[in-house]
């Protein structure tokens, strides 16, 4: 199931709570329908639903479904209006 990489149950990150990253430049940390773990630096463009996928992050890089998402964070160092899914794992800063 996505979002419960290593049998930890996450909290699926929110519609609302993805709306308050659009036009800033984030670090998603996100896992694939495989399984494979991606980081991806993206500014975030807008925040869809689609009917029988769900909500979708809509980046410069790719389009990540919400429930994909781990940890979501803003580089620029702003902080955003509302508390984004429990990150599992900090992000490290891109050197």
């Amino acid at each position: 199931m996505p979002g419960s990489a290593g049998g930890h149950a996450e909290t699926k990150m929110s519609i609302s709570q993805a709306k308050s990253y659009v036009g800033k430049l984030c670090s998603i940390q996100w896992t694939d329908h495989l399984g494979r773990d991606h980081t991806t630096l993206s500014i975030v463009h807008d925040v869809l639903f689609l009917p029988l996928y769900g909500g979708y992050l809509v980046t410069d890089a790719t389009d990540i479904s919400l429930e994909w998402i781990r940890h979501i964070g803003l580089v620029s160092g702003m902080s955003p209006t509302s508390q984004p899914a429990q990150p599992v794992a900090s992000l490290r800063k891109a050197a």
